[in-house]
């Protein structure tokens, strides 16, 4: 999700980086993210698991 102070949260764009050449550079604690961001971006409310397979 992509925060932008001039959207609303429930109308943010998803990004699927599945299907795009963006890769995450640096990860954010949430504790260090001001609470302007925190609160619209709700991240204690969105849990991400990746599950590899070596085959």
């Amino acid at each position: 999700m992509i925060y932008d102070p001039d959207i609303q949260s429930d109308q943010a764009t998803i990004i699927d980086m599945r299907e795009s050449d963006l890769e995450i550079d640096t990860v954010v604690p949430i504790s260090k993210l001001p609470e302007e961001v925190k609160e619209p971006l709700k991240p204690h409310t969105r849990i991400s698991y990746f599950m590899g397979a070596d085959s």
